[in-house]
Order: C-alpha cells, then structure tokens, then sequence
C-alpha cells in the first residue's frame, strides 16, 4: 500500500469512528434547543462552583455522546444559560465517564483494571477543577431584544451557535421542523471540520514515525511527554485509543500510558478542528494549558505513586 491508499484508508477510518458520536451530539444540541425554553435548563441546575462541576463531570453517564459529540452539547449548554462549572467539567469528563468508553476500555485492558480506574479518576477530578476555574469566568450569555420581543442567547466564549433563536418566521414553525432545520444545519457545519479535521490527522498518520517516536522515550518524563504528542497527533478517539496502547504497554512505564488516554480523550487533531470552529483561541488556550499540565501532574502521580 503506497502512502495516499494508506493515507485514504486512514481518513475514512477517522470519520467512521468520529461522525456518529458527533451526529448523536448534534442530536442532543437540537433537542435542547427545540424542546428546552431558553433558562429552563439553567433555572434547574446548580450556581454552585464545586456542586456544578461535580453534577457535570458526571454528565457523560447519562448523556454518552463521548469525544467531537460533547462539542456541540457543551456548546448548546452555554446558549441555554447553563453556569460555566458544568459545562467545562462535562466537556472535560464526557468523553471519558461514560458507558462507552468505560466498557470498552476495559475490553481492551481486562488485566489492567488499576488503569481504568485511575484514568476514571484523574479524568474526574480534572473536570471538576477546570470546571470551577471556568465558572469565575463573567460571561453575558443571555440578551433581550425588546425591539423585536425576543428572547435569544450569545456568549463571548463562542464564536457560532445561535441558530434559530432570534429569526421570527421560526415562530410559526412545528417543533419537528426546528429540530430537523437544526440538526442539518449543525451537521454540516460541524462535519465540515470533522472532514477536515480526519483529513489532516490522515496525513500526519502517514507519514508519522511512530515506532522513531517510541523509542525517544528514555525516563518518565520524555515518555509522558512523547505518549501525550503522540496520543493527539493519532486521533484515535476516546472510546477507542485503549485498543492502541494494549500491544505496547510493556514497553513503556505506566505514567506515559495515562498521558496517551488523558490528553487526547479531550483534545486531539480532529477535536481541535471542532473547537476552533465553536469556541474562541482563548477559550482553547487556556483550555489546552489547563489540560497538558493536569494531565502531566496525574500521570507522573501514577508513575511514582500508584503503578
């Protein structure tokens, strides 16, 4: 196989694996906004710092869209007036503390079950810190038009996401058709940068030298740092990047393989592509930051301490 079937086969690979996680949380999005009234949501939940991020990192068990899904779900939770604590923490825990993920990880590690845990764990009490550290952030999320009587959402954490809230003809239409507008519309315009998202993680796969980059790891730290790179620039989703360690494990020490499924459960090529086209570079600064040195914490923790 020369290099652009393999290339090929990898892009269609990474969209397999990614788009129905991300259309179910498309799904999820239009439901919210269709048959959710704006603040009914938030007017149910908790202003709590530490209660809302603990409720949302513990979202992704009844809501498993895991990795790209939980995008537009956190986006649709800021638009609906959610506090800030929840939704950071489920963006940082859905794609891990889920049925899904849980279940399948541990099919690919049965006889690592201490691996599981900790990765549950750290993943846990990540969401829950970014969540609170968020939640300080002063966003005006809800406006009213008196001008038109309308009530419609915008946030200066995001760049997209108000659809169908301030056009009146959608006044007169059955919930169903919003829904269905909403769905279309969310879909292609965030499967457009899942497409090339896939397309890129494609090309860097090809052309990576994985096995090169293995073998640079010499102690803890270069192999933490090497297996979290090489964790986002694979792309291999959150439900499914376990399968890739399973074969490898003995040859690396047990920090770097809680780096590889920590970083790149939340962020990762293809996620990064989705995030860049809903929240802004601020946003996915200092979320990226606030990841790369949890995670650097938690996995060093596991090497000295817990392994």
């Amino acid at each position: 196989m020369n290099w652009s079937q393999q290339a090929i086969t990898l892009f269609f690979s990474h969209l397999v694996t990614a788009l129905p996680w991300l259309l179910f949380g498309v799904v999820v999005s239009s439901g919210l906004l269709v048959f959710l009234p704006p603040q009914k949501l938030a007017n149910l939940l908790p202003r709590h710092r530490l209660v809302g991020s603990v409720l949302g990192s513990c979202l992704g068990l009844i809501l498993p869209v895991c990795q790209y899904g939980n995008i537009p779900v956190a986006r649709r939770l800021i638009l609906q007036g959610v506090p800030l604590s929840i939704v950071f923490s489920f963006l940082i825990a859905a794609p891990t503390i889920n049925p899904v993920t849980i279940w399948l990880t541990h099919k690919a590690l049965p006889n690592y079950s201490n691996l599981l845990f900790y990765r549950i764990l750290a993943t846990w009490l990540m969401a829950i810190a970014i969540g609170i550290i968020f939640s300080y952030y002063r966003d005006k999320a809800i406006v009213f038009d008196e001008t038109e009587s309308l009530t419609y959402t915008r946030s200066t954490l995001l760049k997209t996401g108000t659809f169908f809230i301030n056009n009146p003809e959608n006044h007169h239409k059955s919930p169903l058709i919003l829904f269905i507008n909403n769905l279309i519309r969310e879909s292609i315009e965030l499967g457009t940068w899942l497409i090339l998202g896939s397309a890129i993680a494609a090309i860097i796969q090809t052309f990576l030298p994985q096995l090169q980059m293995m073998q640079w790891g010499q102690n803890a730290i270069t192999q933490i740092l090497i297996m979290l790179g090489l964790g986002f620039l694979l792309s291999l989703g959150s439900p499914y990047n376990s399968f890739f360690l399973s074969p490898i494990l003995t040859n690396f020490l047990p920090g770097s393989w809680l780096s590889f499924l920590l970083f790149s459960s939340v962020i990762d090529l293809r996620g990064l592509q989705l995030l860049g086209s809903v929240f802004t570079a601020k946003v996915i600064f200092y979320l990226s930051l606030l990841l790369f040195l949890f995670t650097i914490f938690f996995s060093l923790v596991f090497s000295f301490y817990f392994a």
